[in-house]
């Protein structure tokens, strides 16, 4: 109401009223904050009571609390600081306007300028200022409590910490001893569980690290290096089979694979080059393109390289972890980053360290994750065995050619006939080597474990199984020996040619079989290979007369 009893009031009487009002504000933000601070007290009290009585799991709720609490009591203290400054400014408007009724003379200029100082819409204006300020206090605090409920608060997390630590120091406890005796393994696992049961407020799908619905995404805050130009993916080095290739428009063979169950897709670990060390996806339906998460978006490349383990020949495993953590010998995107690559169910992405989350693409956003699962490669040396190999005698490939083993030349100078039996003895070699289709198995060395082919008349068969020294392929042979006697009717003075004939065959045979690695862990690494044999050998021997002919020369018998 401006008016009192039918009197306006004056611009004094307003001003006056103002201030009561602010006053009053301010006395009923110092009784709420007493009321915060006697909580406070209070919830030390208990906190150091439960911590007696060693409820730790109560202690760190009642810290979770009081540290909110601490919160709430210097938001009360700025917000009447602020009121306390919107009061100030109404007392300075007040004192201009006293100095202006009692500065008589004054200009015209400033007579004007005073005139424009028109009070009731400065009181329209704090009053409004009063009422959004209320309202925007409420609605902050309502989403604080909300998030806090939610989600909780990774700074109230440490400051919850050091009131637990403070706590127990003030007793005379010490915190490694007191988990000991409550039978934890470890204080590494101990902050593990302390950092598992913060993050419940954040997740309730904790199996697959992912927050199931929207509302539980969040963004991290990327660190300034993080936009630097593309770093060459050096890291560790790694094992021999397994690089980074670039991408040419065709996926190279053995390009590291994952099953995406979010979206029904086959995706292949990628690294993009015009981001500095950014793993995701590629999807060949979507296009040439490496999809992957930073600053809060998804984003497509089209230069990028895939993680290919060659011949499949390096143990690859998919390892659980959580919170930054990451397994021995995680397979790395860039050294000076501490960026693995990693996974969820939601699909591919990035480990970061330093941000202690994975970052996975998902539905166009950037999303972390606290649990994920960190790709690694098994190193360190193993023992290479080639084994279980099957021909497949069918699909053999054949050259044949007649060849003479042996002969010899028998004479007969008399004047008569006669019988002789002539014994031919010879060995042949039986040679057979092995080689894989794929040339990166040139480089590999171990042993191989194979029967030798052998022609049985008919067909192409395995005989017992012998070890082979493998580099890069493998060589074997072995001699047979030969002997056949021939019954020769020899005429008067002539000569005949004796000989062991055969059929040398040439046979390409494919064959599949399995390499093994094994590291001595108990957990062999195997992988089907394919490749082809060679066999030469000498089949079909007999022994007969080549042709007999007539000495030379005339001899009277």
């Amino acid at each position: 109401m401006d008016l009192l009893f039918g009197r306006r009031k004056t611009p004094e009487e307003l001003l006056r009223q103002n201030q009561r009002a602010l006053t009053r504000a301010m006395r009923e933000l110092d009784r709420e904050r007493q009321k915060l601070e006697a909580q406070e007290k209070k919830i030390i009290i208990d906190i150091k009571k439960m911590a007696k009585q060693g409820q730790m799991d109560a202690v760190k709720i009642m810290a979770k609390d009081l540290v909110r609490t601490r919160r709430y009591v210097k938001k009360f203290i700025t917000m009447r600081a602020n009121v306390q400054a919107v009061s100030l400014k109404i007392q300075t408007l007040k004192s201009n306007n006293s100095m202006a009724q009692a500065m008589k003379g004054v200009t015209k200029a400033m007579a004007t300028m005073n005139r424009q100082l028109k009070l009731p819409q400065i009181q329209k204006i704090m009053m409004e200022f009063e009422k959004q300020a209320e309202i925007m206090d409420m609605k902050e605090e309502l989403m604080n409590d909300a998030i806090d409920d939610a989600m909780g608060d990774e700074d109230d997390e440490e400051e919850s910490d050091a009131v637990v630590s403070q706590v127990l120091d003030e007793l005379g406890l010490n915190l490694t001893d007191e988990l000991a005796i409550c039978s934890w393994p470890g204080r590494m696992l101990t902050i593990k569980l302390f950092l598992t049961a913060a993050l419940l407020f954040l997740t309730h799908n904790g199996a697959d690290g992912a927050p199931g619905l929207p509302v539980g995404r969040k963004l991290l805050q990327h660190s300034a290096s993080s936009w630097t130009g593309f770093q060459r993916a050096e890291g560790k080095e790694l094992p021999s089979w397994l690089s980074w290739e670039p991408f040419g428009g065709e996926l190279p063979a053995d390009t590291v694979s994952n099953w995406n169950a979010y979206t029904n897709l086959t995706e292949y670990v990628c690294l993009s080059k015009s981001w500095h060390c950014s793993i995701g996806s590629y999807v060949p339906s979507r296009g040439p393109f490496c999809t992957f998460a930073f600053a809060g978006l998804a984003h497509d490349s089209g230069e990028f390289m895939v993680l290919v383990n060659k011949g499949k020949l390096e143990a690859l495993r998919w390892v659980d972890d959580s919170f930054g953590d990451v397994p021995e010998n995680a397979v790395e995107g860039c050294e000076s980053s501490d960026i693995y690559v990693g996974r969820n169910r939601y699909g591919l992405g990035k480990v970061s360290k330093e941000q202690r989350a994975l970052f996975v693409s998902v539905d166009g956003k950037e999303v972390w994750f606290k649990w994920y699962q960190v790709l690694t490669v098994k190193t360190g040396p193993a023992d290479i065995t080639i084994s279980g190999v099957l021909y497949n005698v069918s699909a053999a490939a054949e050259r044949s050619k007649n060849v003479t083993v042996t002969k010899i030349t028998v004479e007969n100078e008399g004047c008569q006939g006669t019988r002789r039996d002539v014994t031919l003895e010879e060995a042949t070699e039986v040679e057979q080597d092995w080689e894989l289709d794929q040339e990166i198995f040139s480089s590999v060395r171990g042993v191989l474990e194979a029967g030798l082919l052998a022609f049985n008349g008919m067909s192409w068969e395995a005989t017992n199984v012998m070890n082979v020294t493998w580099l890069g392929k493998a060589s074997a042979g072995e001699y047979a020996e030969h002997t056949h006697k021939v019954e020769l009717e020899m005429q008067p003075r002539s000569t005949c040619t004796v000989a062991m004939v055969g059929r040398r065959l040439d046979a390409r045979i494919p064959f599949t079989a399995n390499l093994t690695r094994d590291f001595g862990d108990g957990q062999p690494h195997q992988v089907e290979v394919t490749g082809v044999a060679r066999s030469q050998q000498v089949v079909g021997i007999r022994a007969g007369i080549e042709r007999c002919w007539p000495l030379p020369g005339s001899t009277r018998c």
